[in-house]
């Protein structure tokens, strides 16, 4: 509801009103929204209502560059480890992405599809803590940038096979080549931040 704007910010909602409108009890939504705290998507009011928080446009940057560098590690790590399977599984999830973002599909989709191809990377990296911290990060992300990156600018629009040559990159078995092309592909996913 607060990514597809129908709570944009500075709404006020209590947990009353989105266990009525949503249909489910309060537990889900209390764990919901204390997950939404501690993202500073929200914050809490008096009460027991909270009020969505603006997305802050420089931490959705500097979150994408912490996401960049987190990702290039782990593509290293998945090249030493992963099998010919999980390369398989990564070829078909690079080709997803790529087909939809090729027919001009509807952004959630791409971004769906881009999230599963990066999640098996991390999960198939083989460092659990890489892929909690990292899990957390792209929800993020995910969450801020959706609304904020039409289809028609995102990375992937135009580019007909930009994961499938990254799997390409991959399948060469060198984890620094494997860790440049990541840190690349990400890096293009990244908002222009301030000069430095």
């Amino acid at each position: 509801m607060i990514r597809s704007g129908e709570l944009p910010s500075g709404t006020v909602v209590t947990e009353l009103e989105l266990v009525e409108r949503l249909g489910v009890s309060r537990t889900p939504i209390r764990e919901a929204l204390s997950r939404l705290m501690q993202y500073g998507v929200v914050s809490r009011r008096p009460g027991s209502s909270v009020v969505v928080q603006a997305m802050d446009l420089s931490r959705y940057v500097q979150l994408a560059e912490v996401r960049g560098v987190l990702e290039s590690y782990a593509a290293r790590l998945f090249v030493r480890n992963a099998t010919e399977a999980d390369m398989a599984v990564l070829e078909q999830l690079a080709r997803a992405v790529d087909e939809a973002a090729a027919e001009n599909a509807r952004a959630e989709r791409v971004v769906a599809n881009e999230t599963e191809f990066h999640g098996f990377l991390v999960k198939r990296s083989g460092n659990t803590e890489l892929a909690s911290i990292l899990e957390q990060t792209s929800l993020l992300t995910t969450f801020m940038g959706l609304p904020a990156i039409p289809l028609s600018e995102s990375p992937t629009a135009g580019s007909a096979t930009l994961h499938q040559d990254l799997v390409a990159v991959f399948r060469r078995r060198d984890p620094d080549e494997a860790e440049r092309a990541m840190r690349t592909h990400t890096g293009a996913y990244s908002l222009p931040g301030p000069e430095r």
